[in-house]
């Protein structure tokens, strides 16, 4: 099993909410277009039952979102409908912080002798 790290998870499905025209999509969409981000990830991963549940990928998802609603990134799902995942002002800042630092990292990279 090669399931990537929460964090890497999160910032994917920021990104992937970033991209998306209202900034929401369905979890189920969602679980299904993250782990096309994730070519490491095997089938099982993606579709075997985890706990008599969802799948590991689709528990790896959940665990994502929660620590996104907790840095205040996603909306909370009482205001956009049960299995709607919608990003947050605080998240596209958050988005755009991140990619301006790596533009600002890789300009002085370029500087470097």
């Amino acid at each position: 099993m090669a399931l990537p790290h929460d964090h890497d998870i999160q910032y994917q499905l920021l990104l992937l909410l970033d991209e998306a025209p209202d900034g929401t999509m369905h979890c189920q969409d969602i679980y299904r277009e993250l782990a096309t981000r994730f070519p490491q990830l095997t089938p099982d991963d993606v579709e075997v039952p985890f706990a008599n549940s969802c799948s590991h990928w689709a528990n790896r998802g959940q665990w994502a979102r929660h620590h996104l609603l907790l840095q205040g990134h996603l909306v909370p799902q009482y205001l956009t409908g049960r299995g709607f995942w919608t990003i947050s002002d605080g998240g596209r800042a958050y988005v755009r912080d991140v990619i301006q630092r790596a533009h600002q990292l890789l300009r002085e990279l370029d500087d470097l002798p």
